[in-house]
């Protein structure tokens, strides 16, 4: 194995992952409880980010393959660079906060 992946966020990202942590957090989830998500999540992106999520299509004139992944009630929009070991967070969008 050559390493675990680099995570870079996208300004974007840090935007719209507040608004999800917010949200959350309104619906009586604790920080602890948050913050695990948002590991959990890193966590796999940093070990094997081709088998998260689908994905959807290569950025043409680049080696950057965008895919969708979903760990409730997030779903994650992402770049994968595998050549850099790099993986683009893009987005952080809250699904829902109904079922636990």
């Amino acid at each position: 194995m050559e390493g675990e992946f680099r995570l870079a966020y996208h300004a974007n990202a840090r935007q719209s992952q507040k608004a999800a942590t917010i949200s959350l957090l309104k619906a009586g989830w604790t920080k602890e409880k948050v913050k695990s998500l948002v590991k959990s999540i890193e966590d796999r992106l940093k070990d094997n980010p081709q088998d998260f999520g689908e994905p959807l299509y290569t950025i043409p004139g680049t080696k950057v393959r965008v895919s969708m992944g979903v760990v409730k009630p997030l779903s994650v929009e992402i770049g994968i660079h595998l050549e850099a070991r790099v993986v683009l967070i893009r987005r952080m969008t809250l699904m829902t906060i109904k079922d636990d």
